[in-house]
């Protein structure tokens, strides 16, 4: 079972042509490589539009939905300046969720405000709270992959940091804590790749795949998890000039490269 992973697309369009162009080229080679290269889910943590645009939204469903199991899990950027209701619109998955596999449970977590313009931390909502720890609790006996956008606070890096995290995540882990078997949390949003581990929870946080092009395969063995960083097909030879006009990023250049992972499960 494999699955690629990607976080803080953050697509947007520009009124020069040419940029566009420049711009639509790299987006669109990244989408097609991840929807190409073999994988049975694919998930998108968050971010996919930076500004949250129903015609961005329209340009892009049509290329990620080209995958028969492509789930889209909600980032601050989305919920800005459009409801979570128009966003699912054009996705299959619900704005929080559970995936059964044979003996692993993929849980999808929405940490994300609606039309808050001055604050993009993220937070799990009570309804939601209640439900992750029926679903944690009801899941004993299967390994966890627990999908958000937001990290936990004091896990990745800067993730200490003010609005970089979820806000009650002291909530979060005394629910997911209770899970005895070894676990992945994997986010994005603070646009830096970093692996920490504490007791049975192994925390994976990928950098923005607009900067970094990458994708994270996560390969479910029998008796363990396998996690490999892989560029997108050709993305190398494309022109990434237009990064420095995409609204609210900022790139980061000193982004570390992920080490590859095995962990017994």
């Amino acid at each position: 079972m494999k699955l690629n992973i990607f976080s803080d697309f953050h697509y947007c369009e520009f009124a020069d042509a040419n940029v566009l162009k420049q711009a639509q080229d790299y987006y669109f080679t990244f989408l097609n490589s991840v929807a190409n290269d073999s994988a049975d889910y694919i998930f998108s943590l968050g971010d996919l539009a930076t500004e949250g645009n129903i015609r961005h939204y329209q340009t892009i469903e049509p290329i990620v939905n080209q995958h028969k199991n492509y789930m889209n899990v909600l980032g601050n950027h989305d919920t800005t300046y459009v409801s979570k209701k128009e966003i699912q619109h054009f996705f299959t998955s619900d704005r929080y969720f559970v995936k059964e596999l044979e003996d692993t449970a993929i849980i999808a977590l929405d940490s994300t405000k609606e039309f808050v313009l001055d604050n993009w931390g993220g937070i799990i909502d009570e309804e939601q709270l209640i439900w992750l720890k029926k679903e944690v609790t009801r899941l004993s006996n299967k390994n966890l992959i627990v999908l958000s956008h937001h990290p936990l606070t004091n896990t990745t890096f800067n993730s200490e940091k003010p609005m970089a995290s979820i806000e009650n995540s002291q909530a979060v882990n005394a629910i997911l804590s209770r899970h005895q078997k070894n676990n992945l949390f994997i986010c994005g949003h603070v646009h830096y790749n970093s692996v920490v581990t504490k007791e049975n929870w192994t925390y994976i946080q990928l950098g923005a795949t607009i900067d970094t092009g990458s994708y994270l395969e996560v390969f479910i063995e029998p008796d363990c998890f396998k996690t490999h960083l892989k560029l997108a097909q050709s993305i190398e030879s494309k022109d990434k000039s237009f990064l420095e006009k995409v609204l609210h990023f900022t790139a980061n250049p000193n982004n570390e490269k992920m080490p590859d992972l095995q962990l017994k499960r």
